[in-house]
């Protein structure tokens, strides 16, 4: 559920839903289970990089494992980064009502969150990975989502796997798309651009793999470490 809240009308109904409990602020969303709420949250950075490598390696066989395992370091590492950028707070729809209201004057509804991801990945310069802005229930008030889905070049997006920002507020949330039964994606493209202090222009991935817990093989700063480095 994340609402843009274009019209005043649904204001009064998206502070009913976000302060009535529809969302736990501890709890799973619709669709997801406790033991994966649980891990996408609370488990140690580069445990979840290493998950989403895994997983990644598995809906993209064909890509390069050194530009997988980048992605992966980089989607998790600028999610923590966003998270404190933009002050996100559980549930999401917290931040949505905020900014509707003029009460909070950062980003953080889903779309948002989604172009900026795409952007930061876009600017690895991706060879062998394909970037898809995809949309849930576009138009609808409150049960719109936004995402990116990162697929092997070529691919539809429903051979790859979702990575989500909101969900968590900022706490990756990723699924193979196979296996997220809650949403029907389509692609999308995007709206707008991010802060240009959020934007990271790397080089392409080269030749040695980078393995998810951030070593290289030349002994230089990985991409998924470079995502934040200041």
């Amino acid at each position: 559920m994340c609402f843009a809240i274009k019209n005043p009308g649904w204001i009064v109904l998206a502070l009913a839903i976000a302060t009535g409990g529809c969302y736990s602020a501890t709890g799973p969303a619709p669709g997801d289970t406790v033991e994966q709420e649980k891990f996408w949250t609370s488990a140690p950075e580069d445990v979840r990089i290493e998950e989403l490598w895994q997983e990644m390696s598995q809906t993209c066989p064909l890509a390069n494992p050194a530009e997988v395992a980048a992605v992966a370091g980089v989607a998790v590492r600028y999610g923590e980064l966003i998270r404190d950028e933009y002050q996100l707070t559980r549930p999401p729809e917290y931040n949505n009502v905020a900014i509707a209201l003029g009460l909070k004057d950062k980003p953080g509804r889903c779309y948002e969150l989604a172009d900026d991801l795409y952007i930061r990945l876009r600017a690895m310069r991706l060879q062998t990975l394909q970037l898809h802005r995809a949309i849930a229930k576009e138009g609808h008030p409150t049960d719109e989502h936004n995402v990116v889905i990162v697929t092997d070049i070529g691919k539809p997006i429903e051979t790859g796997i979702v990575v989500d920002l909101w969900r968590y507020a900022g706490k990756v949330r990723f699924i193979p798309v196979a296996e997220d039964h809650h949403h029907r994606w389509k692609e999308r493209p995007i709206t707008a651009t991010p802060p240009a202090e959020l934007v990271k222009d790397d080089t392409a991935v080269g030749g040695d793999a980078i393995s998810p817990s951030g070593a290289s093989g030349d002994g230089e700063t990985p991409l998924s470490q470079r995502a934040h480095a200041e």
